[in-house]
């Protein structure tokens, strides 16, 4: 093995004992992959980072107890930051560095870098068995299912992390719009999204937000512009997945012809909620619906059946991740969104859903 792709492996082996894994596979996509955003120098200076935000005081003491030393070390690393390669926040003129997994992560950054090859070794990657199982071990998900507002009644009592508008409402700081990525590559392939023509579909928020802006990626909106979009996302037929913190740093809006999630695991998985994290399920009323199927339509994940015996629709729940989308544009009525007994109560933070998910990782191994 050459020195440089010592470099690459060294640094699949650190990403993998990540929260969120970077499993290696026999086909060789992951080191393609990380050929495609690393030279072998970042790489190597990558295998330094930590998951949790360092300062590079921190970084540079651990570089030189691995013997790596260069005297543009804080330049390379910047570098990296900016082409969204590795994390990246600014705290009182302080900058912090940190790895990030390639789901949601350094792929996402590559979004107006994309290749039909690194798309393709991506694809492979991601598709791969073992890969899949490694990401999938973090026992909790990265994103979660939020209902649209209009599906929700006033007794289901939902706290303000389940409520789009007091998510968007209490942020400090800039929100970013920019492209979905998934959009994106099933544009390039010829299979362009069949719920809405917009690219822009995802929003960053808190520290996501500020590393957008330092890449120069995305475009700043304000919280009207923002509650519009999600009104429209709504409209579409589109599932508001934010991520699994209280205070999210993201919210997307996914679709089942094109979303990673939702079209992969939903497709792949006899029972895909053993993966997924929501708080609420849809239930048809037979004796109201009137069997026009609109319902069936308008699911991303394809847990609604049409039943000849009683024609009415009838939702699967072991599939079903309670987006609501149903709900509202049901003619008759006749779904309701309930909320689920058992409630799960998501990390604070994002860097406390990584502490949870290595706390996990750990206890299962």
């Amino acid at each position: 093995m050459s020195s440089e792709e010592k470099f690459y492996r060294n640094l699949q082996e650190h990403l993998d004992q990540q929260p969120i894994g970077y499993a290696a596979v026999e086909s060789g996509a992951d080191i393609r992959v990380l050929k495609h955003v690393f030279t072998p120098r970042e790489a190597e200076i990558a295998t330094t980072l930590d998951y949790k935000f360092e300062t590079m005081e921190q970084i540079s003491k651990r570089a030189k107890e691995k013997g790596i030393i260069d005297d543009d070390l804080e330049l390379i690393i910047d570098g990296m930051a900016k082409k969204g390669s590795i994390g990246y926040r600014e705290r009182d003129g302080i900058s912090y560095y940190r790895n990030i997994p390639l789901v949601l992560g350094f792929y996402e950054n590559q979004i107006n870098k994309l290749t039909p090859e690194l798309v393709k070794d991506c694809l492979e990657l991601t598709d791969d068995l073992t890969f899949g199982l490694s990401f999938l071990k973090t026992q909790i998900s990265q994103m979660r299912t939020i209902p649209v507002e209009k599906s929700i009644t006033p007794e289901h009592h939902v706290v303000p992390y389940n409520w789009v508008r007091d998510i968007i409402q209490n942020l400090e700081g800039p929100i970013i719009i920019r492209n979905c990525l998934c959009k994106e590559i099933k544009a390039l392939e010829g299979e362009p999204c069949k719920k809405t023509n917009r690219l822009e579909s995802c929003m960053y928020f808190r520290d996501f937000a500020k590393s957008d802006i330092n890449m120069g990626e995305g475009r700043e909106i304000t919280k009207e512009e923002a509650l519009e979009l999600l009104q429209k996302a709504e409209e579409e037929g589109l599932v508001l997945q934010p991520s699994n913190a209280q205070e999210p740093e993201f919210i997307c809006s996914c679709c089942g012809c094109c979303c990673g999630m939702l079209e992969g695991l939903f497709s792949k998985l006899p029972n895909p909620l053993d993966f997924w994290i929501s708080h609420y399920f849809a239930e048809v009323d037979p004796e109201l619906c009137s069997g026009c199927r609109t319902c069936i339509d308008r699911c991303n994940v394809n847990a609604i059946k049409f039943r000849k015996s009683t024609n009415s629709s009838k939702v699967n729940l072991r599939r079903c991740i309670g987006c609501g989308l149903c709900v509202t544009t049901c003619p008759e009525e006749a779904i309701t969104l309930h909320k689920k007994e058992k409630e799960y109560i998501p990390p604070k933070t994002h860097e406390d859903m990584y502490e949870t998910i290595i706390t996990l990782k750990k206890g299962s191994s």
